[in-house]
């Protein structure tokens, strides 16, 4: 088994952040993966399992914060069992748990309320929010990261919170501002070039400026002495 293979199962329920006519799961701050009942699930980064609970009416809940603090906490509900414990370190790719999302059955059972059956719910976690679905946590978009993780795409180190726009991996990155340094470069060069012609010009015409110096001062003399 891959270590996100269960990825693989796509995304059944995606993230957006308003009432989408005919979703009764929404505003939905996270993604919804079509996980069969008991699929291993991963961890999506290194990092420590800050929080978890069983017995909820969404049957689990595991919060984990990761080691690279550029990257928000993220968090799984509906894993029928867990495999870690609060306050253990954990590794992309390790296992925590097995699916859930049942209505019935297995060892933490989701209410039908918050849950339509068997799948896994994985987001980021920056704060709580109010939603006509009641209190939710909130989070920037995660889809980004599942796709490259189930497309083999590792996560580059030093990525910067998805919650300050910088672009996710596989998103196109652009400008909207200068480039300062690019204009500093470009700067320096063009005084570079200026000193350079400059020299050139004063190796060029230094005989002839030293010969009018010259009879300049011839010239002054033989006034004086007139």
């Amino acid at each position: 088994m891959g270590a996100f293979d269960w990825l693989a199962y796509g995304i059944t329920n995606g993230y957006s952040t308003t009432q989408i006519q005919g979703n009764s799961d929404s505003p939905h701050f996270a993604n919804d993966v079509g996980t069969p009942f008991h699929t291993p699930i991963t961890a999506l980064f290194n990092g420590t399992v800050v929080e978890q609970k069983q017995g909820l009416p969404w049957g689990t809940e595991i919060f984990i914060q990761p080691d690279n603090p550029k990257i928000p906490r993220y968090y799984y509900y509906h894993l029928d069992t867990l495999t870690t414990q609060a306050g253990e370190h954990v590794s992309a790719g390790q296992m925590i748990g097995l699916s859930g999302g049942q209505n019935s059955g297995g060892s933490n059972p989701s209410q039908p309320q918050y849950s339509s059956g068997v799948h896994t719910h994985v987001g980021f976690f920056t704060k709580w929010t109010s939603t006509p679905l009641g209190t939710r946590p909130y989070g920037p978009d995660i889809t980004p990261y599942v796709n490259a993780l189930s497309k083999g795409q590792s996560i580059p180190q030093g990525v910067s919170n998805p919650d300050t726009g910088t672009p996710a991996p596989g998103s196109a990155q652009t400008s909207t501002g200068p480039n300062l340094q690019s204009f500093g470069i470009k700067a320096g060069l063009f005084v570079a070039a200026l000193v350079l012609v400059g020299f050139g010009a004063y190796i060029t015409f230094k005989p002839q400026a030293d010969e009018m110096i010259h009879k300049g001062i011839d010239v002054a003399k033989i006034g004086a002495l007139a």
